[in-house]
């Protein structure tokens, strides 16, 4: 039925139905009207509570381009970073600017590592570095391309030194087991050696003595005289190097004439050498005044001349020569020794290794006294190194500055 076919009762009635259908529109509208500003002032609330936490965080939040441009940074970031204003930080190159270690930024954006928890350094605007630890993620768009980087950088800096100062500590802590080690191996075995071999043959000698039976008492004499040297040697350098060790060695430097410590050290190691026919020769200029703790010296002398007669056979050479230059004076024992392998050189000078042979007459030796030489030679910002070859012979040198180049 068309509307020419309508009574007019029937007519305003169909109006009437259309007209509360329209005000159901409008109300429904303004419903939805009234639903979409709420949900908008939501948004706005959510958005300002969000840029709020964002700012008050005390970790850095950025986001960033793939090229390596920031977009927006929060003011810890700013502050932690080290520039003045968000503005500067965003005008900087990320990728030349930020990073302080060469390839970080590609090891983490192009082989897409962000989303990993990552840990590293950061340059400041200072040019000095800073620990992070940065947990990121990627803004993507629908069809996968990513649009933006984002991330909290959390600064790790005081932990970092913390790790370095405790793997430091631990390093100290291991060195003073192996000191401590080294220490009563000493006294368990090393020192009480020799003074059995004394006692045992003093026993045998005052027997053969008391029976008018004097074979054999020239050998023992001199077995315990090597064995008598040998304690005294290491009782001087166990005293010396636990004096160095607690620092009560006192460091006392004074001028003195290297090449009268040389004669004095020769003479004193002349007789030992003498027993296995091995001449101790010097190399040496008229005068060589040198500033240095005499003491700690002799002791540095002596023991490498000692090791020298010690592992060089019967008939063999040493020599002991001094040489200087501007810098410094070297010297250096030289022997035609056994020689030590390389594999066994870098086990010398460092407590921690234990590295003791025979000499060439089955003279005992602990290893301890090229510590103390080490040590005692870097107390005066000198160096000690040695150069040899298995069956050939070894040379080792340390040098002393002098005192205008300290």
């Amino acid at each position: 039925m068309n509307f020419q076919e309508k009574t007019k009762d029937e007519l305003i009635q169909e109006l009437r139905k259309l007209q509360q259908e329209l005000n159901s529109f409008k109300e429904l509208n303004k419903d939805a009207t009234l639903r979409l500003k709420s949900n908008e002032n939501l948004i706005k609330e959510n958005e300002t509570l969000y840029h709020n936490l964002i700012e008050r965080l005390p970790d850095g939040v950025y986001r960033s381009t793939p090229e390596g441009k920031f977009v927006d940074v929060n003011p810890a970031i700013v502050k932690m970073l080290g520039y003045s204003t968000k503005e500067e930080l965003l005008a900087i190159d990320i990728k030349t600017e930020l990073y302080f270690e060469a390839g970080d930024r590609e090891s983490l954006v192009l082989q897409e590592k962000l989303e990993e928890l990552g840990v590293y350094r950061l340059r400041k605007k200072d040019g000095t570095g800073i620990w992070v630890e940065d947990h990121g993620w990627y803004i993507v768009d629908v069809n996968g391309k990513t649009l933006f980087h984002e991330g909290i950088l959390r600064d790790i800096t005081e932990r970092k030194v913390a790790e370095q100062e405790i793997s430091q500590k631990n390093e100290e802590l291991q060195k003073l087991n192996a000191q401590k080690d080294k220490f009563f191996s000493i006294i368990a075995h090393d020192l009480k050696s020799p003074f059995n071999s004394i006692i045992g043959l003093s026993e045998i000698m005052v027997e053969q003595v008391k029976e008018k039976d004097y074979d054999g008492i020239e050998k023992y004499a001199g077995i315990i005289f090597q064995s008598s040297h040998r304690a005294m040697n290491l009782l001087m350098n166990l005293m010396e190097w636990a004096r160095s060790q607690t620092g009560r060695m006192e460091f006392n430097p004074e001028y003195f004439e290297m090449v009268e410590l040389i004669n004095e050290a020769v003479l004193i190691l002349s007789t030992t050498a003498e027993q296995k026919l091995i001449p101790l020769q010097k190399v040496l200029p008229s005068r060589s005044l040198v500033y240095a703790d005499k003491a700690m010296i002799s002791t540095v002398l002596r023991n490498l001349v000692s090791n020298a007669i010690k592992f060089t056979n019967k008939g063999g050479e040493i020599t002991i020569s001094v040489k200087e230059n501007n810098k410094e004076l070297i010297c250096c024992v030289k022997d035609s020794g056994v020689g030590i392998s390389k594999s066994d050189i870098e086990k010398l000078f460092r407590i921690d290794e234990s590295y003791s042979t025979p000499g060439t007459q089955n003279e005992k030796g602990t290893g301890l006294g090229l510590i103390l030489c080490k040590e005692f030679v870097e107390k005066h910002g000198g160096s000690i190194w040695v150069n040899s070859k298995k069956g050939i012979g070894s040379e080792f040198c340390f040098t002393i500055p002098h005192l205008s180049a300290v």
